[in-house]
């Protein structure tokens, strides 16, 4: 296996968390079943399709996102007056 790291909002793992103890599995079990679950579903071959477009631009709300996510849109906005 791969070690990654995500992050979740506190809401996300306090549910997680909930339903991983009722089913007596980890919450990084129950996250990489969902995961298979989402991979082998129809929406798989509907997200590798998304890559064929061309992203529309989309102002970011600056309320209620982490920093992480501000810095990593801003980056990308950043890419995207540079290159057109």
């Amino acid at each position: 296996m791969i070690r990654t790291q995500i992050q979740l909002e506190p809401a996300q793992f306090k549910v997680l968390r909930g339903e991983a103890a009722k089913r007596n599995i980890s919450v990084a079990g129950l996250v990489r079943e969902a995961l298979a679950k989402y991979l082998n579903s129809p929406r798989k071959s509907a997200f590798r399709n998304l890559s064929r477009l061309r992203p529309a631009f989309r102002p970011i709300p600056q309320e209620g996102i982490s920093d992480h996510d501000r810095w990593y849109a801003e980056a990308i906005m950043d890419s995207k007056r540079r290159n057109g």
